[in-house]
């Protein structure tokens, strides 16, 4: 009797960014891949670690509020950093703080109270819409440009320092001997909203999905190009969408997924296996895993958006901001994938790409790009 194959047991941790109910905004889905046997460092020893070389933030981080410099100042006014920190960079940075909390005080305040209130409750630190910021926004950038480089700043250590996360996990996989058993996979759009073009689901925002299918179609591609039979667990950041049954706000549950994939689950079967293992609330409980794919995804939406420029710039700025590598296999394949007519052509190898697909706006060059490279011979 022939043995079994052995299964190589893989994660995709799935986040996204941009609004996917408005047609007009740019989104992305991204993926962290990591093969399950590489080691990880607790929850406990990362906050530890960050707060250390970034005071003040609450934990989880969000890409898109600490790139927002009036929340920085409100979550470091609530937190309170030290006026006698080692760091002076710090000591002075909390004297900012004090001073533009206390502008907004005096500029807005009951509506400045209330924001405080909800960032001193447990798990709203996290919660607060960028939208309702925009006036503090505005007074910070007016009345306080030299606090405003302070906080900024603060904020460049954050991202270095997830980059400096996202480094060491590439590191520990290549102290296995494989280099690539972590990867950033990436799916947007041909044309701006081309997504949107599938037929509705009934769990709603069909845009989300669709992104989502083509993100793990990616994943399930790179699997299979190394050879050997693969087991892709996803485990995918919590939203909400509509109950199938009671046609209601929801939040999302593994059915959902498997519900959603389906037919991707049955075009890999033979050679990577499908899982939805985890629909995962962004909270205090998150991993660093998670909060990497957070800033990639923010990251790979500001480049992702961009018509003209070519794959190769676009996967550099990506792997310049997060450290982890967006082409692998032999020959390399880019991880940067794009629904619409781009997936399309992918499903069609062999055939002549710039051909069935030429590069015009309103189409990215780098989505077309990608998808040449998929279907040649």
């Amino acid at each position: 009797m022939a043995r079994k194959q052995p299964v190589t047991p893989w994660t995709l941790y799935v986040d996204e960014s941009g609004s996917f109910t408005e047609v007009e905004d740019d989104v992305v889905v991204c993926g962290l891949l990591v093969r399950d046997d590489i080691p990880g460092l607790s929850i406990a020893e990362v906050r530890q670690s960050l707060e250390s070389a970034v005071p003040g933030f609450p934990w989880p981080w969000h890409a898109s509020l600490i790139n927002n410099a009036s929340w920085v100042a409100f979550v470091l006014g609530e937190r309170q950093l030290s006026a006698s920190h080692p760091d002076a960079d710090i000591r002075w940075l909390a004297e900012a703080v004090r001073r533009v909390n206390d502008g907004f005080a005096d500029r807005f305040g009951d509506r400045y109270l209330a924001i405080r209130t909800r960032l001193a409750s447990d798990g709203e630190a996290g919660q607060i819409k960028l939208n309702e910021l925009a006036d503090f926004e505005g007074l910070l950038r007016e009345a306080y440009p030299a606090e405003l480089e302070a906080i900024r700043a603060h904020s460049q250590r954050a991202r270095a320092a997830v980059k400096q996360f996202a480094n060491a996990l590439a590191i520990r996989a290549a102290s296995t001997g494989d280099a690539t058993a972590a990867l950033l996979l990436f799916s947007s759009e041909t044309v701006r909203g081309d997504a949107r073009s599938e037929p509705e689901s009934v769990l709603g925002d069909r845009r989300y999905f669709r992104l989502l299918e083509v993100l793990v179609d990616r994943a399930a591609a790179t699997l299979a190009r190394r050879g050997g039979a693969h087991e892709l667990s996803l485990d995918v950041s919590e939203r909400r969408l509509i109950d199938p049954l009671f046609r209601r706000p929801a939040k999302q549950l593994t059915q959902h997924v498997d519900r959603e994939l389906s037919a991707l689950r049955a075009k890999w079967r033979h050679s990577v296996r499908i899982v939805a293992r985890a629909v995962t609330p962004f909270d205090r409980h998150i991993g660093m895993r998670f909060v990497v794919a957070d800033f990639a995804a923010n990251r790979g939406r500001r480049a992702l958006r961009r018509g003209a420029v070519p794959l190769k710039d676009t996967e550099t700025d990506v792997e310049t901001h997060l450290a982890l590598a967006v082409r692998s296999g032999t020959p390399p394949r880019s991880h940067l994938a794009a629904s619409g007519d781009a997936y399309a052509l992918c499903q069609l190898p062999g055939s002549d790409g710039p051909a069935a697909l030429s590069y015009e706006r309103p189409r990215r060059r780098w989505a077309c790009e990608q998808a040449w490279e998929w279907c040649a011979r």
